[in-house]
């Protein structure tokens, strides 16, 4: 029998609650404020649009008052709460104050009905919140595997990192190396992914990815395995090493940001207690990040070779503002296809009925291999929205209600509230395991109802099972599909 009692984690302070309760309700007030200032609407069209748009945000930041259980700042209600409304807050501010006034997809629609898409689509987000809280509370439960309580970082671990980190890296040099170097490299890294794709620029970099991940999952295991990793140099060089690497092969900001969030997490693990002053400064260090890597993709989208930083010699705070905000509002509001789908199906489009998601079965395959191999759910939207062939978000909202409508939105957000609470279970059955630490902060963070979300996860958490079980990290105490113990819910949440 566990011992369930044996170890547990603070939940958030009562000063910390407050702050973030009172923050949000000063910047529901700014909203309101600005929108009423510029005109947008009149008194019962605002009353609509901050009534659903506060009902979003509060279920985002409603978990700090659920009970945590003895995860308690690990409970991933939490900890995918606060980081969506952080990411939501930085970067639609501007779209929730002006609202969708336009759209390239559905062009046909009058100002008054993207008004109230837009508060549908609020309904339906708050709707998946809902889902997701009550599947996860119910008293629904799957049985969780008992592993043995992990020695530190694994026997095996340093001959492991060493050997995947240096792999990493001589990767990275070699791949920078076949493109012509790290200027040509840059070049069409600002491009981002989707676009080369589209320009039938079809070399194989997955590989390089996934090896980049995998040392990342590496050094995660480290950080939640050894509560002072983050003094060691060795770790610091390693870790800029890996970041700068995911960065010059995909190009894509968004990938730093989750992954520092994710050490953040870890290291939240290992020395049980809210880094605060540390958020602070990531929350100012992702806004640098975005900013002048943003610069750096605008200073070299229409180049072909010789990457160019001019646009960081003279930057200013004002410029890199400017550049976020132009880029931020343009994603959420008139290039969000999130709105399209909203907008188009079934009436006009079809429901997939889980295309989208069945096709993560052939994600693996690389396309060095299959060149013709479908691309994304973000490019079929683009493709049917914008005849476009480059990726465009729609989110996970947007790609459930895709596939099965309002049903299929409360149908997969279930199915996520199931699944964070199988996660937790298994966290709590096994807390002294950094391995299995390491893996559930991996699968919260990461993965979500969405092919994108769902295709990220995969290419990380298997190979990250494996390399902890060869480090030492992860064995059952009896036989895995044998030996499996069911959490009861008065022993997880008390």
């Amino acid at each position: 029998m566990l011992d369930y009692t044996a170890m547990s984690y603070p939940a958030l302070s009562g000063r910390i609650q407050l702050s973030i309760s009172l923050g949000l309700v000063a910047y529901l007030a700014f909203v309101g404020i600005a929108r009423a200032d510029e005109g947008y609407g009149d008194f019962v069209d605002n009353a609509f649009y901050l009534g659903a748009l506060a009902l979003y945000l509060l279920l985002l930041v409603l978990p700090i008052f659920l009970p945590l259980g003895r995860g308690g700042i690990l409970n991933p209600l939490l900890l995918t709460g606060l980081f969506t409304l952080a990411s939501t807050v930085g970067r639609q501010t501007e779209f929730f104050i002006t609202g969708l006034q336009s759209h390239d997809a559905i062009p046909h629609m009058s100002r008054d009905d993207l008004h109230y898409l837009v508060i549908y689509g609020w309904l339906l987000q708050s709707l998946a919140l809902l889902c997701t809280y009550a599947a996860f509370y119910s008293n629904l439960r799957i049985r969780v595997p008992d592993f043995v309580a992990g020695q530190g970082s694994g026997k095996y671990f340093p001959h492991v990192a060493l050997l995947v980190i240096g792999c990493a890296f001589g990767a990275v040099i070699y791949y920078v190396g076949s493109a012509g170097g790290i200027s040509e490299q840059i070049v069409r890294a600002a491009k981002g992914v989707s676009f080369r794709l589209a320009e039938q620029n079809t070399d194989a970099y997955g590989q390089y990815v996934v090896l980049l991940k995998a040392a990342a999952t590496i050094l995660l295991f480290w950080l939640c395995a050894e509560p002072n990793a983050t003094r060691r140099i060795l770790f610091w060089v390693s870790a800029v090493g890996v970041f700068s690497g995911i960065w010059i092969i995909t190009g894509k900001r968004a990938s730093l940001i989750v992954w520092a969030y994710i050490f953040m997490c870890g290291w939240m693990f290992s020395n049980r207690k809210v880094p605060v002053g540390r958020l602070v400064l990531f929350g100012v260090l992702a806004f640098v990040v975005l900013g002048v890597l943003g610069l750096v993709r605008t200073d070299n989208w229409t180049r072909t070779s010789d990457a160019s930083v001019d646009a960081l010699r003279s930057v200013s705070i004002g410029e890199l503002v400017r550049a976020i905000g132009d880029e931020t509002t343009m994603r959420s509001g008139q290039g969000n296809l999130y709105y399209a789908v909203l907008a188009h199906v079934p009436t006009s489009v079809d429901l997939l009925y889980g295309v989208s998601l069945l096709e993560n079965g052939y994600r693996f395959i690389p396309r060095a291999l299959w060149v013709e191999k479908p691309r994304g759910i973000d490019v079929r939207a683009a493709r049917v929205f914008m005849d476009a062939d480059h990726g465009i978000p729609i989110g996970p909202v947007g790609e459930a209600y895709w596939n099965g409508h309002v049903l299929g939105v409360i149908v997969l957000f279930v199915a996520l509230g199931l699944f964070y609470r199988w996660l937790y279970d298994a966290l709590l059955a096994n807390l002294q395991n950094a391995a299995i630490g390491s893996l559930y902060i991996i699968s919260v963070v990461m993965f979500g109802i969405g092919q994108p979300q769902i295709g990220n996860w995969m290419q990380t958490i298997i190979p990250a099972v494996l390399l902890y079980w060869l480090a030492g990290g992860l064995q059952t105490r009896q036989p895995f599909v044998t030996r499996l113990h069911a959490i009861a819910p008065s022993q997880s949440l008390r």
